[in-house]
């Protein structure tokens, strides 16, 4: 159709008393461009109390989104819930089920060390059967039965692998499922306005310790079911701070518990919870294990290494624990190499505390616009509330915020944020 004659269909139908109110309705919305609006502070407060309590994720929600955040934690709006297993039960039961093993582990007084393939797989059946019993729509159709044993599957693969990992180091003791909150650590409380705090807790997957002569190292691991890596440009905005809260949260624990010993920050990482399939080769095992590598950062203090990886200490060296950790031939650190001295963690955990709070008090400020990242790809098509907002950059006003690539300098030296909206 021409634009001539789509022209004339609109004066016509614009000039029908009977469709007025229809057509006004339309015309509105090609109107219709996203305004930023706050919340009153008062109203704000009503929402959210004095006393801002939760995890560390509810604050990246809201970096990440603040309408997003609003919603849930404002407003309290979840998802129907619908009667089938969806990618986070999936990454859920793999949660469970690892926790559980390192229950009965220590319940049985069985050392992880020491443990055979048979006593290992018995444990990981047992874990994984006690916790897929909760779930009566695993006990239902061939599917449901396939995703149990598949579970099953990629459970052992980790507990393996991790059994492995943890072999090539040092590190006395585990812990599993560590929870935490500001009641027992009081610096994750924290003043943010006046008469308003902010109260962090959360749920730590695995804490490692070893403890030598006056000093303790902690370790910290996160499981994922997805792929991630450490980001310091998501650090720096407020959209990946959990791993180095959880640091300063296991340091200031371990410091209570050992009044007058130096607790030392040694690394904090992430382990993919999968079971690859690789390209064929001579050992198909080695190349699984390196392909399940951990992710993060390591304290690049010799003795943090050689706890980590007992034979990581040569020129050359390229660490079978942690992905990317190599030397060069000259004994230095490969330059991709994610490496941090003790004070920079500490410095890094510092930060996180310093941006929670920026955060909390932006949300009691009453931001609540519908300004997604960027930097989070499909940000907006995996919401929840999308078709609330109805986000569509194609709209007037609608935009992503986004953010400079930072580094860890920036990190340490808190520069100036800055955000450039598309």
């Amino acid at each position: 159709m021409s634009d001539e004659k789509l022209s004339g269909y609109y004066l016509w139908a614009f000039s029908q008393d009977d469709c007025k109110e229809e057509l006004d309705i339309i015309r509105r919305g090609l109107r219709h461009a996203y305004t930023e609006e706050r919340l009153r502070q008062e109203t704000a407060l009503k929402l959210y109390n004095k006393e801002i309590k939760g995890s560390v994720s509810r604050l990246e929600s809201f970096a990440a989104c603040p309408y997003k955040h609003f919603l849930r934690y404002g407003l309290h709006l979840e998802p129907r819930e619908e009667y089938r297993i969806d990618p986070k039960d999936i990454g859920t039961l793999f949660h469970d089920s690892i926790n559980e093993f390192f229950l009965e582990l220590a319940e049985k007084d069985l050392s992880f060390r020491n443990l055979d393939n048979a006593a290992r797989l018995a444990l990981v059946q047992n874990s994984v059967a006690k916790v897929t019993s909760q779930y009566a729509i695993l006990q239902d159709g061939a599917h449901n039965a396939y995703l149990s044993k598949r579970v099953e599957r990629i459970t052992n693969r980790t507990i393996e692998t991790l059994k492995r990992q943890w072999e090539a180091g040092t590190y006395e003791h585990i812990e599993s499922e560590v929870a935490f909150d500001a009641k027992q650590i009081p610096k994750l409380q924290m003043p943010i306005s006046k008469g308003v705090m902010l109260s962090l807790n959360g749920r730590i997957d695995r804490l490692d310790l070893a403890e030598d002569g006056n000093s303790v190292w902690v370790k910290v691991i996160d499981y994922k079911s997805g792929q991630k890596a450490l980001d310091y440009s998501k650090i720096y905005y407020g959209i990946q701070l959990q791993l180095l809260l959880y640091l300063k949260a296991a340091t200031e624990r371990e410091q209570l518990h050992n009044p007058g010993k130096e607790i030392i920050p040694a690394g904090i990482y992430y382990y993919h919870i999968d079971d690859p399939i690789v390209e064929e080769s001579e050992d198909p095992e080695t190349a699984i294990y390196k392909e399940l590598r951990m992710k993060g950062l390591t304290n690049s203090d010799s003795n943090a290494l050689a706890k980590l990886e007992s034979g990581f200490s040569s020129a050359s060296a390229k660490s079978e624990v942690v992905n990317g950790l190599q030397k060069k031939k000259d004994g230095d650190f490969d330059a991709r190499a994610s490496i941090a001295s003790t004070e920079e963690l500490q410095k890094m955990s510092g930060f996180v505390l310093e941006k929670s709070k920026e955060l909390a008090a932006e949300v009691m400020e009453g931001k609540v616009s519908a300004t997604p990242v960027a930097a989070i790809d499909d940000v907006c098509k995996y919401c929840d509330y999308h078709d609330i907002c109805r986000f569509d950059t194609r709209m007037s006003g609608y935009k992503k915020k986004r953010c400079e690539k930072k580094t860890k300098d920036d990190l340490l030296g808190r520069g100036q944020q800055d955000e450039i909206n598309a």
